[in-house]
């Protein structure tokens, strides 16, 4: 375990000869680690560390990084795990005017332990975009983004996705910034659904034929209320236009029920609203305060009870998820040639409000956290 620790932390040096680094860790508590009936509490750790070498030019730049880290928990110790990421990224002017193309690709993998080996998965993503200044205070921004996931183990949940995107951007002299965007998605099953079971996993569940079509439509709205203070509101629904999922059934329900192989964002409608309010205070002291309200209407999906049995009226699982948080955040500089240690505490509460009893929780998350630049 601990020589995992110190090849995180150690890799980057040895990858890159002359690396920015920043380093991060966050311990805290949560009394509900699985986020579901059970609540089950632990104290976690999260160790990252982010490495990359630039090379900029005059109108251009290209990065190549490393970004891992490790988690792990107290008690329920199988369910540590590592996150290995390497990328490049590019980016180039257009002019004089602002106008900027970007471009990048990354691979990484997901490890587990042994107990939860069947969660291993590896990723890519490639992705290219442009941001366009339309007039000095409007933007107009296009991308498109592609992703791969592979399971080593569940070879039914290997997929890839798309997405593109349009976004405009507004700003005004009163300090108001409006934000609209709209993004179509899609997700393609790569493998039939047909598979040997997974210990304690007894059953996959399918629906549709292998391809999902998502519309997602966003408006945000941030406005500075003085030179310390701002306030923040984004306004998002998603919609499905074709729907395909699929998501493991379980007979220990030991598990994330938020991660997507059980919670697959293709598989709802949801409406979703979240405010944020962020005060500059004295000592160089940080102060946010935020809320978010999710509703997710699931699409052929029956509700359950604790048991795992449908209820008679055959309802389909709804969700109502109300999530708070705040956090505090100290910058101290120890020397003139470091860039300031960040310092943050940070409380969140979740209630999630399920008509499928399994997924009807409170949970809360305590946790401090520290932030380096080398």
């Amino acid at each position: 375990m601990k020589s995992y620790i110190i090849l995180l932390i150690l890799l980057p040096a040895l990858i890159f000869a002359q690396p920015g680094l920043l380093l991060k860790t966050s311990s805290g508590y949560t009394d509900n680690a699985f986020n579901n009936y059970r609540q089950n509490s632990d104290y976690y750790t999260w160790l990252n560390a982010y490495a990359n070498h630039d090379w900029i030019q005059e109108n251009s730049g290209i990065r190549f990084y490393y970004d891992g880290s490790y988690s792990a928990y107290n008690q329920y110790s199988d369910k540590n795990y590592m996150v290995n990421d390497f990328g490049m990224s590019f980016y180039n002017y257009l002019g004089q005017k602002g106008n900027r193309i970007n471009a990048g690709l990354s691979f990484g993998s997901r490890n587990h332990s042994d107990a939860y080996s069947w969660y291993n998965v590896k990723s890519g993503n490639l992705y290219a975009n442009i941001k366009l200044v339309l007039t000095p205070q409007f933007y107009g921004y296009a991308g498109i983004e592609m992703d791969m996931q592979q399971y080593d183990v569940l070879e039914p949940f290997s997929n890839t996705q798309s997405r593109f995107y349009l976004r405009v951007s507004r700003f005004f002299n009163s300090g108001t910034t409006l934000i609209a965007e709209t993004d179509l998605m899609s997700k393609y099953y790569s493998t039939e659904s047909n598979t040997s079971p997974v210990e304690n996993f007894p059953e996959i569940v399918t629906l549709g034929d292998n391809n999902s079509n998502q519309f997602v439509g966003l408006i945000r709205l941030a406005q500075s209320i003085s030179p310390k203070t701002g306030l923040s509101g984004q306004l998002m629904v998603r919609r499905n236009l074709s729907n395909s999922t699929r998501y493991l059934g379980t007979e220990t329900g030991f598990y994330y029920s938020d991660e997507e192989i059980f919670d697959d964002i293709y598989g709802y409608h949801s409406t979703e609203f979240d405010l944020k309010l962020k005060q500059r205070l004295p000592w160089k002291l940080s102060f946010t305060l935020g809320s978010s309200m999710k509703n997710k209407d699931y699409e052929n999906r029956l509700a359950m009870d604790i048991e795992g049995n449908v209820f008679s009226d055959y309802r389909t699982r709804l969700d109502n998820r109300y999530t708070y948080w705040a956090s505090l955040e100290k910058q101290i500089r120890f020397a003139s040639n470091l860039t300031p240690l960040k310092m943050s505490i940070s409380i969140t509460f979740i209630n999630n409000q399920s008509n499928d009893l399994y997924y009807h929780y409170n949970t809360q998350y305590i946790s401090f956290a520290l932030e380096q630049s080398l």
